[in-house]
């Protein structure tokens, strides 16, 4: 999915870049008049500069939906199926259901904490992160 944005400031070949909720998917969507992110209006996101874009060039961006669904799946779905095992491991072993219960809640508040911790000090968000396509004309952006 292509968007328009702004760069807002430059660090280390990453940028920051403002979106605008776009034509090209709100504009398309049938759920946009109840949408959360099309009230938010703006979206920043970080994004490789592979075009040297420096702070206040519009540009495209590309998200891919492969990507952002696979990392919303890493970060929010993950964690409650590894809440479902364990609670299925520890019922093997444990009787008391409250034990059963607190297992699965901390096996998930673990999985989603590694899932972050992986996610902040390995090149794994690079495999998520937006790029440029290109630079945008100023109406793009709106």
């Amino acid at each position: 999915m292509e968007e328009y944005g702004k760069v807002l400031s430059c660090d280390c070949g990453l940028v920051k870049v403002e979106i605008v909720t776009s034509r090209s998917v709100c504009g398309r969507c049938q759920f946009a008049s109840d949408c959360v992110l099309r009230r938010r209006k703006k979206v920043v996101v970080d994004a490789t500069n592979d075009i040297g874009a420096s702070p206040g060039d519009y540009v495209r961006v590309e998200l891919e939906p492969k990507r952002l669904l696979l990392g919303g799946f890493l970060t929010y779905i993950l964690p409650v199926i590894s809440m479902l095992v364990f609670y299925y491991i520890a019922a093997c072993f444990l009787e008391s259901e409250p034990i059963k219960v607190l297992v699965s809640i901390v096996a998930g508040v673990l999985s989603f904490l590694a899932v972050s911790i992986l996610n902040r000090y390995s090149s794994l968000s690079e495999r998520y992160r937006a790029r440029l396509l290109g630079f945008a004309a100023s109406e793009s952006f709106e």
